[in-house]
């Protein structure tokens, strides 16, 4: 069986409203599990240190890698969760034919990314 995982804990300091400070902790982890590709079982689980956020598992299966992160990507538990930093953890993992990035995800387009890699040439040969 494969088995790709990633946790991470996060520590975030917090003021309150008496000007005190302190830690808000929190841990997201993510776990994918499969023997063939056509069948993936995702796991997500996060706690909160805060009451009001609280906690949560969610588990389903996916029939296919890539439809499975493409679920995961569309998944999004509370903000105060470090749900996006586990899932570029995850995708690091997977073989670059099954994770496609797209504009959405590093926020601009390959005509941008060009035009960007021309400047910094041209700087670079100016100097």
């Amino acid at each position: 069986m494969n088995r790709i995982g990633c946790s991470i804990n996060r520590e975030v300091k917090v003021a309150r409203d008496d000007g005190g400070f302190y830690l808000q902790r929190s841990i997201c982890s993510i776990e994918l599990r499969f023997e063939e590709e056509t069948e993936v079982f995702i796991a997500i689980a996060w706690h909160t240190g805060a009451k009001l956020l609280g906690h949560g598992r969610k588990e389903w299966k996916s029939d296919g890698l890539a439809k499975a992160i493409k679920e995961l990507r569309e998944y999004s538990p509370s903000p105060e969760v470090p749900y996006p930093a586990c899932l570029m953890d995850i995708l690091a993992q997977l073989p670059l034919n099954v994770v496609k990035f797209n504009r959405d995800e590093t926020g601009e387009t390959a005509e941008n990314a060009s035009q960007e890699q021309s400047d910094i040439q041209r700087s670079s040969s100016a100097s």
